[in-house]
Order: structure tokens, then C-alpha cells, then sequence
């Protein structure tokens, strides 16, 4: 049987404590869960097993789901339940919060490795142990020698390997430990979308013109990506935060009133609805009478000018 040249082990645990013990994994970066799009690329990328060890909230069809033995052991004990999996020459070794799994997991694969592997170093000089890849038998022989694998250190693992490290040009190490990490990975997504050139279909004498995203306004992605931050962070459900509603409110208002009126009136809204129960049904209401009062507003203008 012909082995395998590439494997991963996607650790996917943690308390979050810093973060109210959310799922960091299952929250969404540019509408798609942080779990989801690194297991993806390690997929992709691998001929051999991809193991996630840990919560697989998002995990796509493909990859092998282990739990460690005590759960709550650390990510060396993660890392132990995940090896025994791992069948190929080659270990890529992620952690399940990265902002951004599909470029780390490129950059990777084409580092310059040491005699056990390659591994990146962030912007602050640390060694990212769960950005890595190594070579499967010598991570396996450091485990060996580790004694207990709860509460472990990964340091005392992967530090010990001929391991090759760079540094990370990409801010491919970027994780999320916090709710500020979370709003920078949202803004930095917001960056490239409105970094990328698009074609607009106006004509300027007859000749299609391009016109770059930061001339524009604010597109559909990127707000959707900055309520996800407010929803994850204050606890909100999708009927709590009527995105489309609220935008008919504050185009209404800028038309029939002013410009500045928009964002006084969304915030009364919304501050009228809580105190009245803050449901979907009467948020509703509440925007509805907002906008035929700035409709009132602009008739009664009208005739007295």
C-alpha cells in the first residue's frame, strides 16, 4: 500500500474563557465558520486523513472527529488523539480559530522546511505550534517521550523538532482569542473586498468604466459581516437585527428629512422596540412608524415652504 504524503490534524478545543465560552470555531469570517474553511483547505490539500479533534461544529463531510480521552487535557493530549489517526509522511498542524485556514494552509505546504518540517512565526516573534508542518514520525517520537500528554505543553512537543521557522508575511497566523481579534478579522475581510477593482455597468462616453470598491459604498458583504460581529458579541439572533428593515428606515429618513436624521432615528427605534420587548414583530412596527413619521415630516415641510 502506497502511504500517504500529507495528512492534518485540525485541533478544534478550548475554553474561550476570554470570550464567554463561545464556539470560536463555529463563528463566521467572511460568512463562513472558522472550522469549515481551514478542514476545507487541509481537504483539498491532503492525500491522506484530516482529523478534527475537538468541537466539529462546521466541519465538512471528509475529515475523521476525535474527542481526547479527557476532555479538557490540552492540545497535546488533542494532538495525541488526533495522531493516532495520521497515516501519511507529512503532518499539517492548525488550530481550528484561524482567521484565515485556506492561506495558512497554502503557505505551508510551500514553506522551506527544516529536516522536521516548517512552522511560522508571528508578528510579535512566537512561534505559532498549531501553524506548522512536521514530519509525522518525529512529532509521533516527541509524543512518545512526553510522559502525560494532559495538560502538556505544546512547546514541549513541537519545540523539540528540526523545525524550520519563518516569518509570517501574511498574517496567515492570525487567530481569534478575543472579541477585539474577531472584529479585526471581520474588518480585514471588509479590506478585501473593498480593495478588489469591480466593473460597473455606468458608461462614461460609450466605454464601461472601472470603478475600485473604496470609491463606493460600503457593499452587501462587508455589512454582513459587520453585524455578524455585533450578533456574536451582544448575543443576537438574525430576526433581532433586521439589516434590510433598518436600511429602508435610514434611506426613508435621509430622503424625507436629512442625511443625519438616519442614524437618530435607527437608534430611537431601536431603542424604542427593547423597551417595548425588542421581539421581530414589534421591531417591525416600531420602523414602520418611524419612516411614515419622516414621511409626515417631508409633507409638512413641503407645504409651509
Amino acid at each position: 500500500m502506497t502511504r500517504h504524503v500529507l495528512g492534518a490534524v485540525v485541533l478544534s478545543g478550548g475554553s474561550a474563557r476570554r470570550m464567554g465560552g463561545v464556539r470560536k470555531t463555529a463563528l463566521e469570517v467572511g460568512g463562513q465558520m472558522l472550522l469549515t474553511r481551514t478542514a476545507e483547505a487541509a481537504l483539498a490539500a491532503c492525500d491522506g486523513a484530516v482529523v478534527v479533534v475537538g468541537d466539529a461544529t462546521g466541519a465538512p463531510g471528509g475529515v475523521i472527529h476525535v474527542v481526547e480521552e479527557s476532555p479538557g487535557g490540552g492540545p497535546v493530549a488533542g494532538l495525541a488523539a488526533g495522531m493516532s489517526h495520521l497515516d501519511a509522511e507529512w503532518t499539517l498542524l492548525l488550530a481550528g480559530d484561524l482567521v484565515d485556514g485556506a492561506a495558512a494552509v497554502s503557505a505551508l505546504v510551500g514553506a522551506q522546511r527544516g529536516t522536521d518540517g516548517a512552522g511560522l512565526v508571528d508578528a510579535a516573534g512566537k512561534k505559532q505550534w498549531l501553524c506548522a508542518l512536521v514530519r509525522t514520525e518525529a512529532l509521533r517520537a516527541t509524543l512518545s517521550t512526553a510522559g502525560t500528554a494532559f495538560g502538556a505543553r505544546l512547546s514541549e512537543i513541537v519545540g523539540k523538532l528540526e523545525v524550520l521557522w519563518a516569518p509570517d508575511r501574511g498574517e496567515v497566523t492570525a487567530d481569534i482569542d478575543t472579541w477585539d481579534d474577531l472584529t479585526q478579522a471581520h474588518a480585514r475581510f471588509v479590506r478585501v473586498i473593498r480593495s478588489s477593482p469591480r466593473i460597473d455597468t455606468r458608461t462614461d462616453g460609450g466605454s464601461a468604466v472601472t470603478v475600485p470598491a473604496t470609491e463606493r459604498t460600503l457593499p452587501p458583504e462587508a455589512l454582513d459581516g459587520w453585524a455578524q460581529v455585533l450578533r456574536e458579541r451582544f448575543g443576537l439572533t438574525e430576526d433581532e437585527v433586521p439589516i434590510a428593515l433598518i436600511l429602508d428606515l435610514a434611506r426613508d429618513v435621509a430622503h424625507d428629512v436629512a442625511r443625519p436624521a438616519a442614524p437618530l432615528s435607527a437608534f430611537i427605534a431601536g431603542l424604542i422596540a427593547g423597551r417595548q420587548g425588542g421581539g421581530p414583530a414589534q421591531t417591525s412596527v416600531i420602523l414602520d412608524e418611524v419612516t411614515a413619521l419622516a414621511r409626515a415630516w417631508a409633507t409638512a415641510t413641503a407645504t409651509m415652504e
